[in-house]
């Protein structure tokens, strides 16, 4: 299966500015770490730069456990993976029907530098992300201007990669995939690609969820108790790439 041909990427805007990001090989004895987020039935998105073909293994963190993980999709352009896992009993998080809005406000939820962190943006606009190094692809993204952090004293969101970017209402519009090496910028999967993979999967939104996701994320937004709840129920889980 896939998610469409280059020519065809949903979400693709022809005259959205084009930025490149270096895919950096993994050093010798070094593990990948980055975020996936359950959608039902054993199935996790993350991003394509956290788990692809370049794995020997693939590893989530589920309650305290170590769950191995196969690859279940890649897509071709975009920066995103479908990972497949045993069934396991926690809440998925629904993909928002709609797509986002100019000045609409996100939150990414993951493990930035292996603990606990999360961040709000706000959509400023639509840009094209390809893809270097050891790996290649271009996609249409959305750009966040980011406003605040948890905890305030994060310097580096390297690891939140992969993570669920939702709205207010704990529905998610993107996969966080890229941010500027300064604070100011983050960029996530468009939610037109998002959509097509569930189409493609056959995936109804929130199917399995026991716990709705607003529970967790509803506004006014904490960010500190809202990654805590998201991280309890396993509705976001610590990520591992182990190379050959």
């Amino acid at each position: 299966m896939r998610a469409g041909q280059a020519e065809q990427t949903p979400g693709a805007i022809p005259e959205a500015p084009t930025f490149t990001v270096e895919i950096e090989p993994i050093p010798p004895g070094m593990t990948a770490r980055g975020t996936s987020f359950p959608l039902g039935n054993g199935l996790w998105l993350t991003a394509r730069h956290v788990a692809n073909e370049g794995c020997k293994q693939i590893i989530l963190i589920v309650n305290g456990k170590n769950v191995p993980a196969q690859i279940k999709f890649l897509d071709p352009n975009a920066d995103l993976a479908v990972l497949q896992t045993p069934p396991l009993a926690m809440p998925s998080l629904p993909i928002a029907a709609a797509g986002v809005a100019e000045d609409q406000d996100g939150f990414a939820f993951g493990f930035p530098s292996g603990s606990l962190g999360a961040t709000e943006g706000r959509m400023i606009g639509r840009a094209h992300m390809k893809l270097g190094g050891r790996l290649d692809g271009t996609a249409p993204v959305v750009s966040w201007a980011e406003l605040r952090r948890f905890p305030d004293s994060l310097e580096s969101l390297s690891g939140i990669s992969g993570g669920p970017m939702l709205n207010d209402h704990g529905n998610v519009v993107g996969i966080i995939v890229s941010s500027s090496a300064m604070r100011g910028r983050n960029y996530t999967v468009a939610p037109e690609i998002l959509h097509q993979v569930q189409h493609d999967l056959g995936i109804r939104s929130g199917q399995s969820s026991v716990t709705p996701a607003h529970d967790a994320v509803a506004p006014p937004v904490q960010l500190d108790r809202s990654a805590a709840a998201l991280s309890k129920n396993a509705r976001i889980a610590k990520t591992y790439c182990i190379p050959p």
